[in-house]
């Protein structure tokens, strides 16, 4: 898996994360019990996603939230999870 794969994933399940926190902290406040249980589903469908798609792709373990688009090396098997570019 490309670099910039694991990096979408994690942002797309960051932002998700965060939009459905803030639907849950304003539901609490102003909104009412629907628009908390709206921001409860979309917490854990973000994690759920996460644990889904950041994993590496050679011994497929999870690579750990808000982490995989930082990492250059799967901590679990050491392999590369960057592609590099070779000069010619």
């Amino acid at each position: 898996m490309e670099a910039w794969k694991l990096k979408t994933w994690d942002l797309v399940s960051a932002l998700l994360f965060l939009v459905g926190a803030l639907l849950f902290g304003v539901g609490c406040f102003r909104l009412g019990i629907l628009w908390m249980a709206a921001g409860g589903i979309v917490v854990l469908s973000s994690i759920v996603l996460a644990l889904c798609k950041l994993r590496c792709p050679f011994c497929r373990r999870f690579l750990g939230l808000l982490s995989a688009g930082n990492m250059s090396f799967c901590p679990h098997c050491g392999a590369p999870l960057e592609e590099k570019s070779r000069d010619i």
